[in-house]
């Protein structure tokens, strides 16, 4: 569905998947109009990993596949947070996607330019922020750039005139404060074992196997339900895969949750 938002006046579409034969003449009259625009297009698709998970088996990922070369105009980007997920929809030779797309990893900011911005937006506002608060708050969110607004808004709410580790250390403990409730009603819907996995990555920072030796008796678990709360985590988006030359690491998705664990 093709409609206009009453605010902005922008095109929105909707699509609603009822069956494969909806899909596919849905997005011929689409892309026909795109293609038809004397002008380049671009299409951005967020967590474009979901149609993995859908009930009902869906052509999308196919569907889409046959307009990349149909029409010069249009260029696609599909993005996800899910990188496990969304890279098997592009590396597996049984996916429709496969070898059809260029692939690029965002990384995190570079911690001096982040630095800079910090600096410069709250000595604009007359507060004065030691560089080692500064590095602080870049390691306590881990760069993260969500988080690490989060954390500057609320440290630029304080209008303290100088602002030091005491100031910093205050705003951690008001940053969990405000999330705890969440976190312990999420302990409540999930395993033991589950939030064992969360802890001891947590407590490590990042791992690489959960099934290690020396990370399983560190932390009370068996090598069989270790590996299953993993993979529940890793679809719970609680956890992450980071891969690397030199192998993969797993990470708690929300740096505030993970500060939490810690102090558990």
């Amino acid at each position: 569905m093709i409609s206009l938002v009453p605010v902005s006046n922008l095109p929105f579409i909707k699509v609603q998947i009822q069956s494969r034969q909806q899909v596919q003449s849905s997005m011929d009259v689409l892309m026909s109009m795109l293609g038809d625009l004397n002008k380049k297009v671009q299409i951005t698709i967020d967590e474009f990993q979901q149609i993995s998970k859908y009930e009902t088996p869906s052509s999308m990922d196919a569907t889409l596949r046959g307009y990349l070369q149909k029409i010069p105009n249009t260029q696609f980007i599909f993005s996800g947070s899910q990188r496990h997920l969304l890279l098997e929809l592009f590396t597996d030779a049984k996916k429709p996607f496969f070898s059809s797309v260029d692939h690029l990893a965002l990384q995190l900011l570079d911690p001096q330019v982040y630095a800079d911005f910090i600096l410069k937006h709250f000595s604009q506002a007359g507060q004065k922020i030691s560089l080692e608060a500064i590095e602080e708050i870049l390691n306590w969110t881990r760069g993260h750039t969500y988080h690490t607004q989060y954390f500057c808004n609320l440290l630029f709410s304080k209008r303290s005139q100088e602002i030091g580790l005491q100031e910093i250390a205050r705003i951690k403990s008001e940053v969990l404060y405000t999330y705890e409730q969440s976190y312990l009603q999420l302990q409540a819907v999930l395993s033991k074992n589950q939030w064992k996995c969360l802890r001891g990555i947590a407590h490590e920072q990042s791992v690489e196997s959960v099934t290690n030796k020396d990370f399983l008796h560190k932390f009370g678990l068996a090598q069989s339900s270790a590996h299953q709360a993993v993979n529940v985590l890793l679809d719970k988006e609680l956890i992450y895969e980071q891969r690397e030359r030199d192998g993969t690491q797993l990470f708690i998705y929300d740096p505030f949750f993970s500060r939490w664990l810690e102090e558990g």
